[in-house]
């Protein structure tokens, strides 16, 4: 599909050489026909988005090595001739990948509802007639009409205008409305910055225009960077620490097989076939079978508590990406701010409070007040600021004679009002216009000449630019009756004073910037507006400025330089979509889990590279398609309460894979070097599979398991080296009790190959179930309670063992019924391997500090 693409003509050019470009007319429009034709050619006004699809949310769900080791596994049982085994690991694979694919599928189709909004009309010129259609049948050379708060439908050029002024903040960043005229602007080097173009996703603040169509769909801004994040996801740190741990299992797998098929060929004389086939089934059971069910089961229980939050996951995954975040980019407007300026107060013209610059400046105003506000953002925030307060009934008995209305070459607007017999020229608008037309100013109820004072007060104004608010001054006069006004009469005038506007910080903003702070989260403003606002923004927020960088700085800057920039600054103003995407990519190189919240068109880039993307639902919608987690209610304290929920996911998960691969591995490390001297296999492959099943069974429940609060403090992220070491000590020290029970089992008990089999079946089961209580929390294992399912499923698999082997079950294992005695130095054993597990925890966590490394 070709797009119409503006180029620096389309808005260089006067409007009428733009209209002859395009073959259209102001007066007449485009005829039917050749709308038709160009439509064909063109395509519809519209953005493909991407559908929840079942059968790809499915198959995602199997794209992990992990699953692969599974599958691999599966296919060794099934050759070994235990289809029964086959069956079972296949059948947990299967049902890890559902519960994913429901929890993904059902929040995919939720963001696909929040998309689905009213369909939006265009008043368009076809056949000489003003007619109303549907903005996806727009095309290049259509002359469209906008008005006040009118959505853009496309890309355009205007023709002509009046007082109009655009809010652009969904796709530039600019916080407060952007005035536009048709008039050429030739120092624009882009379309965006083009003052006499109006650009698709924009809203009207104020006036109307006539305009005509330059670009349709894709060819817009919102479509190119709607387009950007159809290419492939980037890796995300979870992806990351899941690939390394599954390269981690195939090295320790492979390594067991062929060390285990080597010493029973060469060292124990069996053969060969029987060789293989044991070091096979130990290559099954050192693979954590149920680990993929472990993290989906987790990660969807973070997900259900999430959205009790008002929070939407969209892709599961997300939700431990989101608990590793130790980065969080995000815009200013809207999201640290209310997004709308308000008054933050009026004064005289030496800077004392005064309420009659407010009670003025209300009579100096265009907005419509009914029900609802309509007006511009200035005149609406001065409405909004007075509405119930004390100063609206000093504006009580004027009556609007005439209103001169504000234009851009003025920068101003006046009225006439009469009270009684008096007549009263006001004026507002930007302080040096209004300034250009005074000769007086106004102190505490005297006049003196403007000159005398206007240095100090051009002064005053300059420092509240500079700290990032906007000014209108308002000034009057005395004037006599005629029948007309007009421009002229705009001189002569006293100051009155002005009034201060900004757009405020919400006020729950500052405690959540607090609160992330204590989690360990740095915050990052990546904002399309100039740093002086900015800057004022996070002095209100209590967030000291760290470093500034301008876009313009940025352009200059190598990717190795901006890497350093980006860990020193926290703030980044006046930056486009092609930088704040540089940004996130210069954090992710420097080692960062980056979080990136943002709802414009201008942040979908920045969303779909960070490793958690966060929009809202009041963004536009390709910012929640790019998005990962969508937020019902735009709260920051809901996104650290997020986090947490993410990292508590990430906390349990690495205690299932923690105690299984470390049990997993010293278990089978006994079996393959007990192989080498017993002259019989010490574990049956069912009863290898068996113990796995019954001993992963607690873990289904850890995901209910509380985690310590020093754990939440700060973000944790995968890593396999701890992992490793964590694997072989506990390995070591479970082998080690491992042989302990082999020699009772030898020398005391003279069991044979049964009885031999059941009692390692046992004290194997009961240690790797009752370690857990040791390895979940790095605090004594009396100091940290465990969720009470958690204890619950834990006894029930001590119980269902037991009750197994003394069963006629039992016997389908080849288990044996042992006596009273045997029983209780099995308990013994594992009761001082649990003690010995907790000292040495002690030790290994003050010795290689956390359990995953800090970010």
């Amino acid at each position: 599909m070709s797009h119409a693409k503006a180029d620096e003509l389309q808005w260089k050019a006067d409007a009428a050489g733009v209209l002859r470009a395009l073959e259209t007319s102001a007066s007449t429009g485009l005829s039917s026909k050749e709308a038709a034709s160009r439509f064909q050619s063109f395509g519809p006004n519209d953005l493909p988005r991407r559908r929840a699809r079942a059968l790809t949310v499915f198959l995602r769900q199997f794209n992990s090595p992990l699953i692969l080791i599974l599958l691999a596994a599966s296919a060794i049982s099934a050759f070994l001739g235990d289809v029964t085994d086959a069956a079972i690991i296949t059948a947990i694979v299967f049902v890890s990948g559902v519960l994913g694919f429901v929890n993904e599928y059902r929040s995919e189709k939720t963001v696909e509802e929040l998309n689905r909004k009213i369909s939006r009309m265009a008043v368009v010129l076809r056949d000489g007639a003003k007619q109303e259609v549907h903005s996806r049948h727009l095309v290049p050379g259509d002359v469209i009409f906008v008005a006040l708060g009118d959505v853009v439908p496309a890309d355009a050029r205007i023709v002509y205008s009046k007082d109009l002024s655009l809010n652009e903040a969904s796709i530039t960043g600019e916080s407060l409305p952007v005035e536009k005229t048709a008039a050429p602007d030739r120092r624009a080097s882009a379309i965006a910055a083009a003052r006499n173009c109006v650009l698709m996703g924009s809203t009207v603040a104020g006036g109307h225009a006539t305009c005509v169509v330059l670009a349709t769909g894709l060819g817009t801004q919102y479509g190119k960077i709607a387009g950007s994040v159809a290419e492939a996801r980037p890796e995300t740190e979870f992806h990351k620490g899941v690939g390394q741990f599954g390269l981690l299992l195939v090295k320790v797998t492979l390594t067991l097989t062929a060390f285990i098929f080597v010493v029973n060929l060469f060292f124990a004389g069996r053969g060969a076939l029987e060789s293989l086939l044991f070091a096979l089934a130990i290559a099954v059971g050192i693979t954590p079978e149920l680990l993929p069910t472990i993290v989906t089961i987790g990660l969807a229980a973070g997900a259900r508590q999430m959205s009790k939050k008002h929070v939407v996951v969209k892709r599961l995954a997300a939700v431990e990406d989101f608990g590793d975040i130790d980065v969080l980019c995000t815009d200013k407007t809207g999201t640290l701010t209310e997004g709308t300026i308000a008054v933050r107060g009026h004064y005289d013209a030496s800077g004392k409070s005064d309420d009659t610059v407010l009670a003025y400046s209300l009579l100096c105003n265009s907005a419509v007040v009914d029900k609802k506000i309509y007006g511009n953002a200035i005149d609406t925030a001065l409405w909004t600021h007075a509405l119930g307060g004390p100063v609206l009934p000093r504006t009580a008995g004027y009556e609007k004679i005439e209103e001169i209305p504000f234009d851009y070459a003025r920068r101003l607007m006046s009225v006439v009002v009469k009270k009684g017999g008096k007549r009263m020229l006001i004026a507002k608008g930007a302080p040096e216009a209004v300034l250009a037309a005074c000769t007086h100013a106004g102190f505490g109820g005297k006049t003196e000449p403007l000159h005398w004072r206007l240095k100090k007060i051009r002064q005053a104004f300059s420092e509240l630019a500079s700290n990032g608010y906007r000014v209108i001054a308002v000034a009057s006069r005395d004037i006599p009756s005629k029948k007309q006004y007009s421009e002229a009469d705009e001189s002569g005038l006293t100051l009155l004073g002005y009034v201060v506007f900004s757009d405020r910080p919400k006020k729950t903003v500052a405690a959540a910037v607090a609160k992330m702070r204590e989690a360990g989260i740095s915050l990052k403003i990546l904002t399309g507006d100039n740093e002086q606002v900015t800057g004022k923004v996070c002095e209100e927020i209590h967030v000291p400025v760290t470093g500034i960088v301008l876009g313009s700085q940025m352009d200059g800057m190598s990717d190795a330089q901006l890497e350093k920039a980006v860990e020193k600054a926290n703030v980044f103003a006046r930056v486009t979509p092609d930088q704040k995407l540089r940004i996130i990519r210069a954090l992710k190189r420097g080692g960062h889990v980056v979080g990136f919240l943002g709802d414009g068109v201008n942040d979908a880039p920045a969303l779909y590279e960070a490793d958690a993307g966060i929009s809202v639902d009041s963004g536009v919608d390709v910012a929640k398609e790019a998005a990962d987690i969508v937020l019902l209610r735009k709260d920051l304290h809901v996104l650290v309460d997020g986090i947490l929920e993410g990292r508590k996911v990430f906390h349990n998960t690495e205690k299932y894979i923690l105690n299984t691969i470390s049990a997993n591995f010293g278990n089978m490390t006994t079996l393959a070097l007990s192989s080498a001297f017993l002259p019989f296999i010490p574990l049956l492959p069912a009863q290898i599979l068996l113990n796995n099943l019954i001993s992963d069974a607690p873990l289904t429940t850890i995901s209910t398991d509380g985690v310590d609060a020093e754990e939440l403090a700060r973000p944790k992220r995968w890593d396999t080296g701890t992992i490793t070491k964590f694997m072989v000590y506990f390995g070591i020290l479970s082998s080690v009790f491992d042989f302990v029970t082999i020699l009772f089992l030898i020398y005391v008990a003279g069991a044979a190959p049964p009885l031999f089999r059941t009692g390692w079946f046992l004290e194997s089961l009961f240690s790797e179930v009752l370690v857990t209580f040791a390895v979940r929390t790095r605090r004594p294992f009396y100091a940290s309670r465990p969720s009470a399912l958690l204890a619950a499923v834990s006894a029930a698999a001590i119980a269902f063992s037991l009750w197994l082997v003394y069963s006629p079950y039992g016997a389908w294992f080849s288990f044996v019924q042992p006596d009273a005695g045997f029983l209780a130095v099995i308990f013994g054993i594992v009761a001082a391997y649990f003690l010995l597990a907790e000292l040495f925890k002690q030790w290994f966590f003050k010795k290689h500090g956390t359990r995953a490394k800090n970010a």
